[in-house]
């Protein structure tokens, strides 16, 4: 990192004598600037409110407080203790990941597009992995019901950090209580792990729930319309060469680095979420999946194994600002890239999905597989998706066994779980019932927060 020139501290110090501690870590004279006015407000805010309470507390003792604080490296949104991502304003505290811009662009992308569809289902559910502060399912539901009001949404967050789920359950209660959030759908927050195998035994795997078991085990529903994920994606090498000393010291690694492997390390370590989050894309029957990515070589990765699963009908790259109205497209390796900036996101449909982001839906190749339970005929898509199709209506559940042409789909393939032919024979169309150890710990569900509770 170059030092700061004698000048450019002597420049500073005539307009501030508390300028020139600024300057390291805002690298600019014009930001550190920015940074002392937001950093006096909040003294003035939090002086007055200890005044208040009967505190005697000396402003310019805080300022210098919040300067030092701050030329350490500490982010500013720990110290102002909030953050805006898009038009709301987050809560964030140390521990817990600060919201990024780049995410809130992709966020508000796919709910403006989701907003316009016609053919939206009267409950939309939106899953939401690796949620953190809780604010990608916040700023959907903003989005959202800033243009609709005939659609219930139900969100639900999950994360397996404790602390991250006391925050997002704090931020859902503030933005509740003030009136920026509408009063309309829900959204809760679970505690389970992404990684977690769902079949293996909890003591082996010390205590994590994995993701389907926690929605079994809440009675939460085993369908979702969209999954979003913000999971950890750098690498070992990338935390150390792309991150700024201020991440690398304040914000929590678990949240930027997955966790390491025997024989996965390197770009194979930054991409480990992305497999079992297609793998829970496909059991929840998601509809749209967006992933956000690294950079283009990892979006390249995380498309072709999604492609790989010849689940989905289409697979497009956003950048940093998908919304740019001129910004040309452009194909990559076979997959359009929309958007300015850097590559961030990974966006999958399939199914109405498509219609719901303004997308022509592809007819692909079909090939006859019999499936014996189902009494009229249904068609396995063997092209791009892979589902069982027997009309717009039904819903699909587990099809455990195909034939050998098909055994190279490493998916769930869903069929209906109660369709007029299952009635019709006397079947429930219920799925088989797995075994689960009884030794698995309930999943730890956050109840509705109240319309007001404090930190």
């Amino acid at each position: 990192m170059p030092r700061i020139s004698t000048s450019a501290l002597r420049k500073a110090y005539a307009v501030d004598a508390l300028l020139p501690r600024l300057l390291p870590p805002c690298r600019d004279l014009r930001a550190a600037q920015n940074e002392l006015r937001w950093l006096r407000e909040h003294a003035d805010h939090v002086a007055d409110a200890r005044r208040a309470q009967g505190d005697t507390v000396s402003k310019s003792a805080l300022l210098r407080d919040l300067v030092k604080q701050r030329a350490s490296g500490k982010p500013l949104q720990y110290l102002l203790g909030t953050e805006f991502f898009g038009d709301l304003e987050i809560r964030c505290r140390p521990g817990v990941l600060i919201p990024r811009q780049d995410t809130a662009a992709s966020v508000q992308h796919l709910a403006r597009l989701v907003r316009k569809a016609q053919n939206l289902p009267s409950e939309l559910r939106v899953l939401d992995l690796c949620t953190g502060t809780g604010c990608i399912p916040l700023l959907f539901h903003h989005e959202l019901y800033a243009a609709r009001a005939d659609v219930e949404l139900r969100a639900l967050g999950i994360d397996i950090s404790g602390k991250a789920l006391q925050l997002a359950g704090h931020n859902h209660s503030r933005l509740r209580g003030d009136k920026t959030l509408a009063d309309k759908g829900s959204i809760h927050y679970m505690q389970a792990d992404v990684l977690a195998n769902p079949f293996a035994d909890a003591t082996r795997g010390r205590g994590r729930i994995a993701v389907s078991t926690a929605l079994r085990h809440a009675r939460l529903p085993h369908i979702w319309d969209i999954l979003i994920s913000n999971p950890p994606y750098i690498s070992p090498s990338g935390y150390w060469k792309t991150t700024t000393r201020s991440v690398r010291g304040f914000e929590p690694k678990l949240a930027l680095v997955p966790p390491p492997t025997a024989g996965n390390s390197g770009i194979a370590q930054g991409d480990r979420f992305y497999p079992p989050i297609l793998d829970i894309a496909s059991e929840v029957e998601a509809k749209i999946v967006l992933l956000e990515v690294a950079d283009l070589g990892q979006a390249l990765r995380v498309a072709r194994a999604a492609q790989a699963l010849r689940m989905f009908d289409g697979i497009e790259i956003w950048r940093e600002q998908p919304n740019e109205p001129d910004s040309p497209s452009s194909e990559v390796a076979g997959f359009r890239v929309l958007g300015e900036g850097n590559a961030r996101s990974v966006i999958c449909w399939r199914g109405t999905g498509a219609a719901w982001l303004g997308k022509s839906e592809r007819a692909p190749a079909y090939e006859d597989v019999a499936f014996p339970d189902v009494s009229h005929r249904a068609r396995f898509r063997t092209g791009p998706v892979s589902v069982v199709h027997q009309g717009e209506a039904l819903r699909p559940y587990w099809v455990k066994h195909l034939n050998e042409e098909q055994k190279a789909v490493k998916h769930n393939v869903w069929r209906d779980m109660e369709t007029n032919a299952a009635r019709e024979r006397g079947h429930s169309g219920a799925p088989e019932k797995q075994e689960l150890d009884t030794t698995v710990a309930h999943a730890e569900v956050l109840p509705k927060v109240p319309k007001k509770r404090g930190l």
